[in-house]
């Protein structure tokens, strides 16, 4: 018996010493991350992907939010509060969703300034162009151009 006792002190004193510190960290009166994601709503991004400048590994990626402000952004930063820059190509962006709750979206530029998204494109507060003058126009801002 006395041995029987040793051997299953031992068997537990090892598997203790050997599971993981992630049981030990964690707050047991703290929800877990999954229940936040539950209470988030899928929501996409408002601001529309208007280019992409830079070289190769330092990429800048051109957002315009609803409101027609338009910022450089470059990878790991964050536009809004759910959303991240993760991946900067070429022609494309891949976001994520900052708590890791949705899946990662990506936001790919129009092959070519005649791809067409809208008839018309949103110039300045009042005005409203179509494509082919925008491009004569200086301030304007045409989607898809590369």
């Amino acid at each position: 018996m006395m041995i029987y006792n040793r051997w299953c002190s031992t068997l537990l004193t090892l598997s203790l010493s050997f599971s993981g510190p992630c049981h030990a960290e964690r707050d047991p009166f703290r929800p877990p991350q999954d229940i936040e994601c539950l209470n988030a709503p899928p929501v996409a991004p408002a601001w529309q992907l208007r280019g992409v400048v830079g070289n190769p590994g330092d990429y800048r990626a051109w957002l315009v939010s609803p409101q027609g402000v338009g910022r450089l952004w470059a990878k790991g930063q964050r536009p809004d509060e759910r959303w991240q820059l993760s991946q900067l190509e070429a022609f494309s962006i891949t976001l994520v969703h900052w708590h890791g709750c949705a899946a990662s979206l990506k936001m790919m530029l129009k092959g070519n300034i005649y791809a067409k998204e809208k008839d018309y494109i949103h110039a300045g507060a009042d005005s409203v162009i179509s494509p082919a003058t925008a491009i004569r126009q200086p301030n304007s801002v045409v989607s898809g151009i590369r």
